[in-house]
């Protein structure tokens, strides 16, 4: 794992996980040493949370928050633990759920392990992704073509959700995240047969939409789960599996999950009535296993970029992600030194990506 100024190294940061309300977990599409990654850092988050009064629950940031999924994985995980046969249960849970654009029953393998781990040990498994045909209609027809029931469902904070988009820093961020390179394998991309602009349009309508789904439901679940706790209870620890696009520079998952934290904590939102004591910096992002094309440095770069401006405009700006964790020690050319301060945007010296002052 990366240094940090945390007591007892790891076992110090996965005390300080414990005491969050969200932590999202970025890893690589279809990496296996990332998935293996994950299983280790929830084992270990399940052994430090283990005889104190603080939950844990694992978040699907791909798998659509729907009735059919939320009942099927609350049976799976919930339910009877007298079948021997796990992945005969497991095969059995896949033909009950609905997927989305961003995994199917075959991508869902790889996440086996973990899925398996949350029933043995009882772990509800949260789905947090948007409803296949409400993505849809935000993507080829806009925000506007959902019903009031759809919009409040999925958008509880909509002022929100316009005012992120017009901070400064966010139009960094969209130009180089959003519309970046680590949007080129992105499966809900509309097809080629349209225009440039209108591929952008549908890709920046789904993409924030999609981010601002994901974080209102996560911050949904811990309101939920604080308003109905047990007297004594320390509430819940909710860990999100998501990719490393959600998490890079902040104002995909992590942003949003902290200003709706922060509405659920002060407004009644839903029909059930749920409030939550949420306070909105209680959410870490984990960058795993990370590479310097993740943080979007320039061709020749060795090192991780850690913000994506310098000078007066970092004040803005959101850092790479709150920690860096690597299955094994990562070539020291990779991790910035801090030397070189920069004072101003436009002083980056030649060959260095970013500053440790990003943080």
């Amino acid at each position: 794992m990366f240094t940090t100024p945390y007591e007892n190294g790891e076992v110090g940061v996965l005390k300080r996980f414990g005491q969050t309300n969200i932590v999202i977990l970025g890893g690589h599409k279809d990496s296996k040493v990332d998935e293996n990654l994950q299983f280790d850092i929830i084992s270990r988050l399940y052994n430090e949370l283990k005889g104190s009064k603080k939950k844990l629950a694992i978040g699907l940031s791909w798998l659509p928050c729907t009735n059919i999924n939320k009942a099927s994985l609350n049976e799976y995980t919930q339910g009877s633990q007298k079948q021997t046969n796990a992945d005969e249960e497991f095969n059995k849970l896949l033909e009950l759920l609905q997927f989305g654009n961003e995994i199917n029953s075959e991508g869902l393998q790889l996440f086996k392990p973990i899925i398996q781990l949350a029933r043995s040990l009882q772990l509800p498994l949260v789905p947090l992704g948007p409803d296949p045909s409400v993505i849809k209609i935000v993507r080829t027809i806009g925000f506007d073509g959902l019903s009031d029931e759809e919009r409040s469902r999925n958008i509880p904070d909509p002022q929100g959700y316009v005012d992120i988009v017009k901070q400064p820093a966010f139009q960094r961020y969209t130009k180089e995240v959003i519309f970046g390179p680590l949007s080129a394998d992105d499966p809900n991309v509309v097809s080629s047969s349209v225009s440039e602009a209108d591929k952008a349009e549908s890709l920046f309508r789904d993409r924030i939409f999609r981010d601002e789904v994901v974080a209102s439901n996560a911050a949904r679940y811990i309101a939920a789960f604080n308003s109905n706790k047990d007297k004594g209870s320390e509430g819940v620890c909710l860990v999100v599996l998501a990719s490393v696009r959600d998490v890079v520079f902040g104002y995909g998952l992590p942003e949003r999950a902290k200003r709706n934290l922060d509405f659920f904590s002060s407004t009644v939102v839903n029909s059930d009535n749920v409030k939550s004591g949420s306070k909105g910096d209680q959410v870490l992002s984990v960058l795993l296993n990370p590479v310097t094309a993740d943080s979007l440095a320039l061709d020749g770069i060795v090192q991780l970029r850690l913000a994506l401006a310098y000078g007066s405009n970092q004040e803005n700006e959101r850092p790479l992600s709150d920690f860096l964790w690597f299955s094994s020690s990562p070539s020291v050319k990779l991790l910035t030194r801090p030397k070189n301060p920069i004072s101003r945007e436009g002083d980056k010296p030649a060959g260095e990506s970013s500053i440790l002052k990003a943080f």
